[in-house]
């Protein structure tokens, strides 16, 4: 799939807009709290809906959790560690370094040294800042950093007109997760560096996600974005994702040119059959008061001479009205492909 999140319309997008103006940050529609995303496959012949479950290595496909959007990175998440990034040299799985700056929040100067008795310097405040600027091409205007200065004059906040997103796998268990005002502090200049609260970010962050080998649940669908890597985060299974770009043409002029697409996943189930694409925000649980039940984006299949041999081609068309009202799926927001039938093909 390359397809972009429906935002908000930003006006200086549009055609005649006269040159110099400048949209206003965008903070994107996510689902809402208690809801995920779900995708459906309508069939020829079925006038009822297929769950469209990813290969993620669970045994049963019932099992799979359904799908999320979420920020690239949350630059207010505490266990944005480099002690979660298994490929760390100092601080992965065979890194040496010591939970002070293991668990030090990423985008601090303890977090950038190579060593335990490293000192701050220009260079880890030159590898800090040089990781704000790189985040900061991919987050809002309207997101601050605040681990950079508790002076909100003063705080780092990005440089975007909105935010990169990705398709994760959903995480149900979102109440359990270790957030501010629980096991963890929030984030600020003083605790994110702090040698206490560091070291206890490393432990809850890793055992939350892994587990602690005598009965604690491990928790592998729980994202947390890496703004060294996006596309390896720390924590999740990551889909891909959404389209984004900054540069000449968008509302994000001031930026240098960047284009982030394509989400692609398998299923356990052949769909040469396709018809409809759907993808939906739902409740987690379908029995609590007030759920919602929105259709976000359909994808309307394309004739096949546009696909190709075992390929179908679908546009995928967003829904321009509000949240209760019947669907109208009338904004191109891009395309998907399924190739169908991969046995018969090798053979």
């Amino acid at each position: 799939m390359s397809i972009a999140w429906p935002l908000p319309p930003q006006p200086c997008v549009a055609t005649g807009v006269p040159t110099g103006c400048t949209p206003p940050p965008v903070v994107p529609t996510l689902p809402f709290a208690g809801h995920h995303v779900e995708m459906y496959a309508y069939y020829a012949g079925s006038p009822n809906p297929e769950r469209i479950v990813a290969n993620v290595g669970s045994s049963d496909p019932k099992d799979f959790t359904g799908f999320q959007v979420l920020p690239v990175v949350d630059p207010s998440e505490p266990c944005a560690i480099r002690g979660l990034d298994h490929d760390d040299g100092g601080c992965g799985d065979k890194g040496s370094l010591s939970s002070n700056t293991c668990g030090a929040q990423i985008y601090t100067q303890k977090a950038q040294r190579t060593a335990d008795d490293e000192s701050l310097s220009d260079v880890t405040l030159t590898a800090r800042d040089q990781l704000l600027l790189q985040t900061g091409k991919v987050v809002s205007k309207l997101t601050p950093f605040p681990a950079t200065n508790s002076d909100p004059n003063l705080m780092v906040k990005g440089r975007a007109a909105t935010t990169m997103l990705v398709l994760v796998q959903h995480h149900p268990s979102v109440a359990s997760e270790p957030k501010p005002g629980t096991q963890l502090q929030a984030i600020t200049p003083t605790s994110a560096e702090d040698d206490a609260e560091s070291a206890k970010r490393l432990s809850v962050c890793k055992t939350y996600r892994d587990g602690d080998g005598s009965g604690q649940a491990s928790h592998p669908f729980w994202y947390v974005g890496n703004p060294k890597q996006y596309t390896k985060p720390l924590s999740g299974v990551l889909f891909g994702t959404l389209l984004y770009q900054t540069g000449a043409g968008t509302a994000a002029t001031d930026l240098p040119t960047q284009n982030y697409s394509g989400i692609t996943f398998s299923v356990p189930s052949n769909m040469k059959d396709l018809t409809e694409l759907q993808i939906r925000i739902e409740p987690d649980d379908p029995k609590a008061a007030g759920g919602i039940y929105y259709p976000v984006i359909q994808g309307k299949r394309l004739a096949d001479a546009s696909a190709g041999r075992g390929a179908i081609k679908f546009v995928m068309l967003a829904n321009t009205s509000g949240v209760g009202l019947p669907a109208t799926f009338t904004a191109v927001v891009g395309s998907a492909s399924v190739l169908t039938q991969l046995d018969e093909r090798l053979q």
